[in-house]
């Protein structure tokens, strides 16, 4: 395995997205030289563009073959938006991420693989979770240096609100129109808000870990609201008007909470906190040296003025 300090040459999978772009941030201020395979350009100009599909075996195997580490975000997302897009999700988030972990096998190069903490039953989640297992089988049958970080709730200014309608982008945009602010269910479920810069330090602080290899590691800030109260709050603090409307939950969404929904972050900084799951499954880990800096209140006022100034 190579020293830290010579695994500058990162590629960045899916890097011209929202969470790309600030992950490409995030490396090129900490000396990194940055590469993106994408369908899109990124909008950074210091950066390699690579033009393609993670489905296209050959691609990604020219994309990675420079590179000394490799942030796999790339793929198909929606939770209710991909009910009837199985199995397209199946070829670009399962068969893309093995297409990412064939091309390091052999190698000294490292993968940090980005899933989710929740382990709903629709195709985003379910294939999310699939490439996160066959990485973690990587690691333990081919020693490939898999790591998979699952995040919580990532939001920050220049989130897309379509076709997804994540919470916070939704939730802003309805109060800053004065629009009723849709929330589905009872509103009852608990979030755990995750700045999507503190995510992109996660992110490359797991990626210059010596020892995470196979390791399925939470990255949650602690920062735990219920999606009414969320809205709620949003209301107050972008003075709007408007008013909750409470709607169906969507398909793919559990009607009722559940613990996975508001993970436990108590032991986030701790060197010695993972913990070994059942035999053969690998490990569940907090991730070592990293702690959120951005509260709610901080970020969601930096999300809402840059909504305000974008709309």
């Amino acid at each position: 395995m190579k020293d830290m300090q010579d695994m500058k040459s990162a590629l960045i999978t899916g890097g011209s997205g929202f969470l790309g772009s600030f992950l490409t941030e995030e490396l090129l201020l900490n000396g990194y030289k940055v590469a993106v395979l994408d369908h899109n350009a990124p909008a950074r100009d210091n950066v390699t563009f690579i033009k393609g599909n993670i489905e296209d075996k050959t691609t990604v195997l020219q994309a990675v073959s420079p590179a000394d580490i490799v942030f796999h975000l790339a793929g198909m997302l929606g939770t209710s938006y991909l009910s009837d897009k199985a199995r397209r999700s199946v070829d670009v988030n399962i068969i893309g991420a093995l297409n990412v972990y064939d091309a390091v096998m052999g190698t000294d190069k490292r993968v940090v693989n980005i899933g989710l903490i929740p382990d709903w039953d629709n195709a985003y989640m379910i294939t999310k979770k699939a490439a996160m297992k066959f990485g973690r089988m990587y690691a333990d049958i081919f020693d490939a240096s898999i790591t998979t970080l699952e995040l919580s709730h990532v939001y920050g200014p220049g989130q897309r609100v379509a076709p997804y309608y994540k919470a916070v982008p939704t939730f802003i945009t309805q109060a800053l129109a004065n629009q009723p602010l849709t929330v589905f269910g009872e509103g009852g479920k608990w979030m755990d808000l995750l700045h999507v810069r503190d995510a992109a330090r996660a992110i490359r602080i797991a990626a210059e870990q010596p020892d995470l290899k196979g390791h399925v590691i939470t990255v949650s800030s602690g920062s735990r609201i219920r999606v009414a109260d969320l809205a709620r709050k949003i209301i107050d603090m972008t003075g709007s008007s408007a008013m909750l409307e409470f709607a169906p939950m969507r398909p793919g969404e559990p009607a009722h909470d559940a613990a996975y929904e508001a993970p436990d972050t108590g032991a986030a900084t701790g060197a010695d906190a993972a913990t070994d799951t059942a035999a053969g499954a690998g490990v569940i880990a907090m991730l070592p040296g990293w702690a959120p800096l951005i509260d709610t209140d901080a970020g969601l006022t930096e999300t809402i003025d840059w909504y305000r100034s974008n709309s």
